[in-house]
């Protein structure tokens, strides 16, 4: 029990890392960067910042068609 306990914590820790990279690499401008970072953040569909920020990635990136659901829900 505690070990699940324990990579529960560590499985949050690494996803709250990659949407904080992430969201930076996307103000610094480096797209692709976030990309990586975001996509792997927005595994947990529960993130909803993670998903914003992966959407507006790949509109800057130009992938609009993915972009658009996201961005209008």
């Amino acid at each position: 029990m505690l070990a699940t306990s324990w990579l529960l914590v560590l499985l949050l820790f690494v996803n709250n890392s990659a949407r904080e990279d992430g969201i930076a690499a996307f103000n610094q401008g480096r797209y692709s960067v976030a990309l990586a970072k975001l996509t792997e953040a927005a595994k947990d569909r529960g993130d909803k910042q993670a998903r914003m920020f992966l959407a507006l990635t790949e509109a800057a990136l130009g992938n609009c068609g993915k972009a658009l659901p996201e961005l209008t829900n």
